[in-house]
């Protein structure tokens, strides 16, 4: 009886354990395929990656070569050309920064907004001093400007809409970037006004 027992519980081990082996196998083959249809699924998106990356140029090709306008070894040479281009790295691509304008940008010359008002020889505008200047020259339209010679030395030319100017003088009121622009008569000086404007200075 004893070995009858023992040859029954050897066989429901052995089933038992069949049966765990046909349920790994069965697992290790859905994984195996699954592993394969992967794959495969990676090797279609690759291949319709490089499709992608054919020129037109090269579609004009493989479409002649369907109306039989060139020959096979032309075709297969420029697809496979284009297949094997190397990809463009995205971290390769040169990021081209917008320069912005500085002072430095006009090479002789560098801008600043400005005051801008104007004077003239009269006893209100220029005190008695009439058309002498501080650089000892006369006063001429068009030509002298009073500036402040800590900002902008004497003779330093200086651009308001395009026309030049040179610091021949100074006045008590002007300070810092303000530009009294000499006029010959005081109706020039009122028409003129005040006004802020970016004006163009000589780097000496």
């Amino acid at each position: 009886m004893d070995n009858k027992k023992t040859i029954e519980f050897w066989k429901v081990l052995l089933i038992v354990m069949l049966g765990f082996i046909m349920v790994n196998i069965t697992l290790i083959a859905e994984r195996l395929e699954e592993l394969i249809r992967l794959q495969e699924l990676n090797a279609q998106q690759s291949i319709t990656i490089k499709y992608d990356r054919m020129s037109h140029q090269t579609m004009q090709m493989l479409d002649a070569y369907t109306t039989s306008k060139i020959n096979e070894p032309q075709i297969k040479e420029a697809v496979v050309k284009e297949i094997n281009k190397p990809e463009k790295s995205k971290e390769s691509k040169k990021v081209v920064k917008k320069k912005t304008t500085s002072n430095k940008d006009h090479g002789k010359w560098y801008k600043v907004r400005a005051l801008l008002t104007a004077y003239c020889p009269c006893q209100s505008c220029s005190e008695g001093h009439g058309r002498n200047t501080a650089t000892g020259k006369l006063a001429t339209e068009g030509r002298t400007i009073a500036v402040d010679p800590s900002k902008i030395p004497y003779g330093t030319k200086v651009k308001i809409d395009g026309h030049t100017y040179v610091a021949e003088d100074c006045g008590g009121m002007v300070n810092g970037y303000h530009i009294d622009v000499y006029f010959s008569s005081h109706d020039k000086v009122n028409s003129f006004g005040k006004k802020y404007k970016t004006i163009y200075i000589e780097r000496r």
